[in-house]
Order: C-alpha cells, then structure tokens, then sequence
C-alpha cells in the first residue's frame, strides 16, 4: 500500500528508455494498469539490457500493483545500485513493507527529498515517519512543507500530522486549533480521531471519549478500516474514566478486529 501517491512525470530519462521497443510497451501496459504484462515487457528489457535502472524500477511499481505480488525490494535495491540518483525507487523503497526499520525508511524518503525537494508527496511521507518517531518538530515542518509546494488537491491529513506534532510538544492549544481544521476540512470524521489523540493527552478523557464515539460510529468505512484501534483507544478511555465494564467490553470488539491488546490493559479492566 503506498502511503501517497506522488506526482507521475516522464523524465527525460524515460523519454530516452523509449527507444527500446519493450520498455514502450511495458510503460504503455503499467499506464493502462496492466501490471503483470508490464512485467514481462520490463524483463525483456532486462535480458536485453540488465544495467538498466528503470526497468528494475518499474519491475518493482508493476508487481506492486499486481494480483500475483511478488517481492519488490530485490528490484528496488537493484535499481539504486545501478542508478543511485533514481528518485522513485529511494521513495518507493522507504514506504514498502518488506523494509522493516523505520531509520532506513526515513534516510531512503530524505534522499528522495534531497533529489527532488519540490515533490510535496516526499515531505508528506517523511512527516508520518518523523512523527511515529516522536521527532515532533521535524514532522510539523515537513507538514507545513507540503501546504507551501501542493497545487493541486487536497493534503488535510497535514492537519493531523501538525496537531499531533504540537501534542506531542504539549503545546496543546496549538494543537487544537490544528485538530479543527483538520475537521473542518476533511470529508470523512478522522479529525474527530485526531482531536481525540490530543483531548487524551491533554487528560481530558471526557472530551476524548466523545471524539473516539463520534468517529467510530458515524462512518461505517472508517470502522471498518480503524475499528479495531479506535475500539482500543476507547477501551483505554473507559479505564481512565474508570469504568472497567466498559473498558473490556471495547477492548473485546478491537480483539475481534485482530488488533493485538497488551494483558497490562487486559488486567486492568477485569
């Protein structure tokens, strides 16, 4: 799953590539979402040419996108080996799952950054790595870096991403004037999640639960993707408020959505 889009552009190394007929048609197949016939057309090119970065690269977007999968990061390696200023692949490469430390996603998406800076989709993903990381600042300021270099469509999420920043920092009022807008300008109810975080953090469990209620029941797509977590954030309200029944009920309906929750909070609402 990618964590964002970014921008498709025809480089003018792309534009060159054209002049092998396979590598035509493979970008013709991926652009009309045929993954795995782009596949095959990317490793003819490869047979043909195997220090071909781009063909490495799109190897690895196509099986991304395919019903068959396949690994991707053997592909991506390959394509930096062969091409080290390849953008997409240091940004394709810092959101794949198969990469398993957050500190060599956050140097691959800087280095896309450091190769491109005025692509706003890097800054947005390094300002989620920035913030899970609990580097705080860092995050608000790649946040607010996507609002100066977006042109088209919506980054609301940026919102999110500052309000919890500012919690973080226990700047709380900034914070939520940030959780605001973010409500305000989103068209689904995360901003109540978000408002939420910061109500909690805040100790005010009150207005928390208010926020986790209202999110958890008002979009059912949203349950249905979040439920799990926002079901055990309510459970963790419950306690706070102190009332354990509830507490263990909530944490049986995140439980049941296969989300894993510690025995600590499990004891503590029996």
């Amino acid at each position: 799953m990618r964590l964002f889009l970014i921008y498709f552009f025809i480089s003018s190394t792309i534009i060159a590539q054209k002049t092998d007929p396979n590598f035509t048609k493979g970008l013709k197949a991926y652009n009309s979402n045929n993954p795995d016939k782009a596949v095959a057309y990317f490793e003819k090119v490869i047979n043909k040419d195997p220090k071909n970065a781009l063909a490495y690269l799109y190897i690895a977007k196509a099986k991304e996108e395919s019903f068959s999968g396949g690994s991707t990061l053997d592909y991506l390696n390959k394509a930096i080996e062969l091409d080290s200023t390849l953008v997409e692949a240091y940004h394709y490469r810092s959101i794949s799952f198969e990469v398993d430390d957050i500190q060599a996603n956050l140097r691959d998406v800087s280095k896309a950054i450091s190769l491109d800076p005025s692509n706003y989709g890097y800054y947005y993903n390094r300002a989620g790595i920035l913030l899970e990381l609990e580097e705080y600042e860092g995050a608000i300021a790649d946040a607010k870096k996507c609002f100066e270099l977006e042109q088209e469509g919506a980054v609301s999420f940026m919102y999110s991403i500052i309000a919890r920043g500012y919690a973080g920092l226990e700047k709380y009022d900034v914070a939520l004037i940030f959780a605001n807008k973010y409500i305000t300008a989103e068209a689904d109810v995360d901003g109540y999640n978000t408002r939420g975080d910061v109500y909690f953090k805040m100790g005010d469990f009150k207005l928390a639960m208010e926020d986790y209620t209202k999110f958890a029941t008002e979009t059912e797509q949203d349950v249905e993707i979040y439920g799990g977590y926002i079901y055990k954030k309510i459970g963790e309200t419950h306690l706070k408020l102190g009332d354990k029944t509830a507490a263990c009920e909530s944490f049986q309906k995140a439980i049941d959505r296969s989300v894993v929750i510690d025995s600590i909070l499990l004891n503590q609402c029996k």
